[in-house]
C-alpha cells in the first residue's frame, strides 16, 4: 500500500491534481500513523493540510468553500494533523 501511495504522489508531482493529492497524502498519513511512524504521518498530513488550505483559498464561492472545509474528510485531516502536532516531541 505504501509503495502505491508514494507512486501516486510521484505521478501527482508531474501532473498536479490537488483534489486527488490531498486525499493521497491523507491516506499516506493514516498508513504511517497506523504503523507507528509519527514523524512520517505528521509530514504527510502537513502536505494534505497545505493542499486543503490552497484549495480553499482558491474557492471564491463562500458557500462552496464552507462545504469543502466542513466536509468530514477535510475535518478528519485537519483534526488529525492538529493531534499529531500537539503530540510531537518538544524538539520538533
Amino acid at each position: 500500500m505504501e509503495s502505491e501511495l508514494l507512486e501516486a504522489i510521484e505521478v501527482l508531482s508531474d501532473h498536479p491534481a490537488p483534489l486527488v493529492a490531498w486525499k493521497t497524502y491523507a491516506a499516506l498519513g493514516r498508513l504511517h500513523a497506523g504503523m507507528g511512524r509519527a514523524a512520517a504521518a505528521r509530514e504527510a498530513y502537513s502536505h494534505a493540510v497545505a493542499l486543503v488550505e490552497g484549495i480553499a483559498t482558491n474557492v471564491h464561492d463562500e458557500r462552496l468553500r464552507s462545504v469543502f472545509l466542513g466536509s468530514t474528510a477535510v475535518q478528519e485531516v485537519l483534526g488529525t494533523k492538529s493531534k499529531l502536532s500537539s503530540s510531537a516531541p518538544a524538539s520538533c
